[in-house]
């Protein structure tokens, strides 16, 4: 059975997990993106950190958590009202 969790308590689980708070991160978050560098962590790598952290949680109804498209330096991902 799937905990549902709000989007801020996602957002500051999510800041843990990819260390954000860390002053050496070259990660940054703002609002509801996330924006994860490569040296970091590659896009499988967040892809599946996310997979993991959400097979026991959901967002509210209405949201959801959508990975971006893919650039050169940075993965992100973004909450979204859907």
């Amino acid at each position: 059975m799937k905990t549902e969790i709000t989007v801020e308590q996602a957002i500051s689980d999510l800041r843990e997990l990819f260390g954000l708070d860390n002053p050496e991160s070259g990660s940054i978050q703002t609002d509801n993106t996330f924006m994860i560098i490569k040296t970091e962590y590659e896009r499988f790598q967040v892809i599946d950190m996310l997979t993991k952290y959400f097979n026991d949680k959901m967002l509210p109804p209405g949201w959801g958590c959508k990975i971006d498209n893919i650039t050169l330096l940075w993965t992100s991902f973004s909450f979204i009202q859907l």
